[in-house]
């Protein structure tokens, strides 16, 4: 269902604009196992998952082959855009607008 040491998943098929994502429940998330990622944050996951949806045009091929230099620069991109979202949405939610 998840490839090893990830928070969620996408399967994305572009002709029909229809995404399926799956996100780990922190019930099941073992820290132990992957004491160098943080505790898994289901909001950050999904955005993730979704900024995927948006970037997936400017996907080349060499970015399918996990741990290539193609797929790190994409998933580096992918996870600085989520943080960068939820940031501002729980500085909102902290701070609202008059």
């Amino acid at each position: 269902m998840f490839e090893k040491g990830t928070q969620g998943g996408i399967e994305y098929a572009p002709e029909s604009k229809l995404a399926w994502i799956k996100i780990l429940s922190p019930i099941d998330f073992d820290q132990i196992m992957h004491p160098l990622y943080q505790p898994q944050d289901m909001e950050l996951s999904l955005v993730h998952e979704i900024v995927h949806i948006h970037l997936y045009p400017l996907k080349g091929e060499k970015a399918d082959v996990r741990y290539s230099p193609d797929y790190m620069y994409l998933e580096q991109a992918v996870e600085a855009l989520a943080k960068a979202f939820i940031k501002v949405k729980r500085l909102k939610e902290v701070v609202p607008n008059d």
